[in-house]
C-alpha cells in the first residue's frame, strides 16, 4: 500500500499532535493510525541533529503524543543524538524507535533512561556506522527488569568477537528476545557472552566473518530462530543441539563439513537450510529421522514436518545408489585400510 508522505514541516506536525481539542489532523504516516509518527527521510529539516525534533516536544505529554507507539526517523541524516532523552518524557508510550539509515557512530549516555526506565521495546539501528556496542545499552542488576526486547544492529561496523568495549556482548539486557547483528564484520569467533542472553528467541548473525562459534548455546533454551548463513563456519558447536526450542536453523553458504550429532533430537525443528557447504556425510540418526538428500534441492523428505535442504553439498551430489551415512563411510575406510595392510604384509600370502 502506498502511503502519502506528510508534506508539513516538523513544527507543524508536532503542534498538531500536541493539541487536545478536536481539530487534530491525522498523523503523518498510516491513515487511521494515530500511534505512528513517520519523520523518515527528512535530512534537510534535521540538519544532522535530533534536537530538531526533541526541542519542539512539550515537557509533558499532551494530545496524541501520549499515545504514540512508533517513531520513525529513518535516513534523516542524523549524526548528533544530543537531546534524545527528552523523548522519554514527551512520549511516554513509545515502544519502537527507528534510527536506522543515519550515520550515527555511537549512542549518548542520556539515552539510557529511554532504554531502561521507559516502555521502549524495539530499537532499530540498522545501516548506521556503529563500531562498538554502546555503553548506554549495558545492563546492571537494577536494569534487569527492562521491557527492552529487540535490538537491531544489522549493517554497522561492529568487528571482532564483541568480548570487549564499553558494552561487551554478555552485558546486553537479558530481556532481549531479538538480536540482529547481520552484515557486520564479526569474527573469527563470537563472544561466549551470548550465553548470558537467556531469553533470546531470534538471533541473526548472517554475512559476517565468523569461522567458529563458542560451544555455549545450551543456556539459550528459548531460541527459536538462528540465522548463521553466509559466514565461513567450518563446524557448528554441539551445544546448538541443546537449544530445545529451535524451529529454524539457517547455515547455508558456509564451509561446514558435517552437522552436529544430535540434530535429530530437536523435536520442534521445522526448517534446516544447509545448502552450499562441504558436507560429505550425515550421521545415521540424522538420516533415520530426516532421510538422505534427493533431487536438485537436496531435500531430505522423510520427516514431513521439517524442511531440510542440502543442495550444493557433496552428500547431495552423490548418486543415490552410492550415498552413505557417516558410520558406513567410516566402516568402508576401515576395511580399505585393513586390505592395504594385508597386501603389504608378507606373512599374509
Amino acid at each position: 500500500m502506498f502511503i502519502k508522505k506528510d508534506l508539513r514541516k516538523i513544527p507543524a506536525i508536532i503542534a498538531d499532535l500536541s493539541r487536545t481539542d478536536d481539530t487534530v489532523q491525522s498523523p503523518p504516516s498510516i491513515p487511521g493510525r494515530r500511534d505512528v509518527l513517520d519523520l523518515s527521510r527528512r535530512p534537510s529539516e534535521f540538519s544532522g541533529r535530533i534536537s530538531a525534533l526533541s526541542s519542539r516536544l512539550p515537557s509533558l505529554p499532551t494530545g496524541d503524543l501520549r499515545n504514540l507507539r512508533l517513531l520513525n526517523l529513518y535516513a534523516s541524516g542524523i549524526t548528533n543524538l544530543e537531546g534524545i532523552a527528552r523523548l522519554a518524557d514527551a512520549l511516554p508510550g513509545l515502544e519502537a524507535l527507528h534510527l536506522g539509515g543515519n550515520p550515527v557512530r555511537d549512542l549518548p549516555s542520556e539515552m539510557r533512561p529511554l532504554v531502561f526506565r521507559h516502555n521502549l521495546e524495539d530499537l532499530w539501528l540498522e545501516d548506521c556506522e556503529i563500531e562498538l556496542l554502546p555503553e548506554c545499552l549495558s545492563a546492571t542488576e537494577e536494569t534487569s527488569a527492562s521491557s527492552f526486547i529487540a535490538l537491531r544492529l544489522t549493517g554497522n561496523k561492529l568487528s571482532g568477537s564483541l568480548d570487549d568495549g564499553p558494552c561487551p556482548l554478555g552485558s546486553l539486557p537479558t530481556s532481549l528476545r531479538t538480536l540482529a547483528l547481520d552484515r557486520n564484520n564479526l569474527g573469527p569467533t563470537l563472544s561466549s557472552g551470548i550465553a548470558a542472553l537467556i531469553n533470546l528467541e531470534v538471533l541473526h548473525l548472517r554475512q559476517n566473518d565468523l569461522t567458529e562459534l563458542p560451544d555455549c548455546f545450551a543456556p539459550l533454551q528459548s531460541l527459536t530462530v538462528l540465522h548463521l548463513s553466509s559466514n565461513r563456519l567450518v563446524s557448528l558447536p554441539d551445544s546448538i543441539t541443546q537449544c530445545i526450542s529451535l524451529t529454524e536453523l539457517y547455515v547455508n553458504g558456509n564451509r561446514l563439513t558435517d552437522l552436529p550429532v544430535g540434530m535429530e533430537g530437536i523435536e520442534g525443528l521445522r526448517k534446516l537450510y544447509a545448502q552450499d557447504n562441504k558436507i560429505v556425510a550425515l550421521d545415521e540418526s540424522f538420516a533415520h529421522r530426516f532421510g538422505l538428500p534427493e533431487g536438485e534441492v537436496g531435500a531430505c523428505t522423510k520427516d514431513p514436518t521439517c524442511e531440510v535442504l542440502l543442495a550444493q553439498n557433496p552428500v547431495a551430489e552423490t548418486p543415490v545408489s552410492k550415498k552413505r551415512t557417516r558410520s558406513e563411510m567410516n566402516a568402508e575406510d576401515n576395511d580399505r585400510e585393513e586390505n592395504q595392510e594385508m597386501s603389504l604384509d608378507p606373512s599374509s600370502t
